[in-house]
């Protein structure tokens, strides 16, 4: 099996699960009980977080909510500061590349009666800082953008985004940092929220974060318990947040080795796809590495997805989260791509589980595939 998915969801690591396996027997009380089995169970949650908060160094500027994963985290980010800071003003910026979990929170909050501006993509699937600027008032509230694109790997300037809006302190700024957290260098304290699932670098789906700047309010989405702040109420997820820190941890112990292998991988498919007149590749020459889309200019991509899986090769066509039947990729869309390459693209996403010979297989059968469908 050869799997290029990894931008939908990663294998845990091995230390992961047997964190998993570990706290979930050594430490199953609530933790949210009053007695000191379950105490036990919240010092070692805090001390999860806070050493969370040190690998990215914002331990001194942030606090951090576990959350199920990003679209969680995204939703509270989202929703949680609109409706608390209503009072300063009404308009969100983002833009029509964002993740699913962004764009139907503002829709959601354009429809209570905030004012959303949506801004396109250039033709490397960035968002333009003169656009971002110039879309600046001072009723912004809120800006949300994606620290790497999820379909095409296309790499946001995060650190002046964040520049922009110091002539706007109402504004808070959100990034969507799951396809980027634990796989790329990252200065992330100018940053107001930052959201992540755990799933995409090694740890187990049901787990993420919200991390936000200490002084930050959110109204919650959700009413019961005092947990995680009084933001997320419920039992909480105890085993699966200890094994996100050990996912995160090894990830970040050997970063940029493991990029530098992923970015061979990438290349090599990229060198061998790019002259093919039956291929157009929509990544960027500086994208992020773990990510490479392209498009069939005379075949369904669906047709070559399910040969590919006949030989037991696995890729995505879009993001897991979006509408299986939709036309097309709205990202591609948003980069001024026509209707037929946005419909019939392919996702390649890559982890350091991957090998260069696997790179090689998927190129080969790639070529007979498309022959085989040209002959027919």
């Amino acid at each position: 099996m050869i799997y290029f998915d990894n931008a939908a969801t990663t294998k845990p690591f091995n230390a992961v699960l047997e964190t998993y396996n570990d706290v979930s027997l050594s430490l199953f009380g609530n933790a949210s009980s009053p007695h000191l089995f379950a105490i036990k169970g919240e010092r070692r949650l805090n001390e999860a977080r806070k050493h969370i908060l040190k690998m990215l160094n914002l331990d001194s500027t942030h606090e951090l909510i576990f959350v199920s994963g990003a679209t969680e985290g995204n939703n509270l980010a989202i929703k949680g500061s609109a409706h608390h800071y209503h009072n300063r003003g009404n308009h969100i910026i983002s833009d029509l590349g964002e993740h699913s979990s962004v764009l139907n929170p503002l829709k959601s909050l354009q429809k209570e009666g905030f004012n959303v501006t949506y801004l396109g993509l250039d033709k490397d699937g960035k968002v333009s800082l003169s656009e971002i600027e110039n879309a600046l008032t001072k009723d912004t509230i809120l800006m949300s953008f994606l620290s790497i694109n999820n379909e095409v790997g296309s790499v946001n300037n995060i650190k002046e985004i964040a520049s922009l809006k110091k002539k706007f302190p109402k504004c808070l700024l959100h990034v969507d940092c799951t396809q980027s957290i634990g796989k790329e260098d990252l200065d992330l304290r100018d940053i107001d929220m930052i959201t992540f699932s755990s799933h995409k670098f090694g740890g187990l789906k049901g787990s993420g974060a919200l991390i936000y700047k200490k002084h930050l309010i959110f109204d919650p989405l959700l009413d019961g318990g005092l947990q995680e702040f009084g933001y997320r109420p419920g039992t909480i997820n105890l085993a699966s947040n200890i094994a996100m820190e050990k996912a995160l941890e090894i990830s970040l112990s050997s970063l940029r080795e493991n990029r530098e292998h992923v970015k061979e991988i990438s290349k090599f498919i990229r060198d061998s796809i790019t002259n093919s007149s039956e291929i157009e590749v929509n990544s960027p020459n500086d994208a992020s590495p773990y990510i490479l889309n392209f498009s069939f200019t005379h075949k369904k991509a669906s047709i070559v997805l399910e040969a590919l899986s006949e030989h037991e090769i696995y890729v995505s066509s879009h993001s897991a989260c979006d509408d299986k039947k939709s036309f097309g990729s709205l990202t591609l869309q948003a980069m001024g791509k026509n209707q037929e390459i946005a419909e019939n693209a392919i996702r390649l996403s890559f982890s350091k589980e991957n090998t260069l010979e696997e790179a090689r297989i998927f190129t080969d059968t790639l070529k007979k595939i498309l022959k085989e469908i040209m002959n027919r």
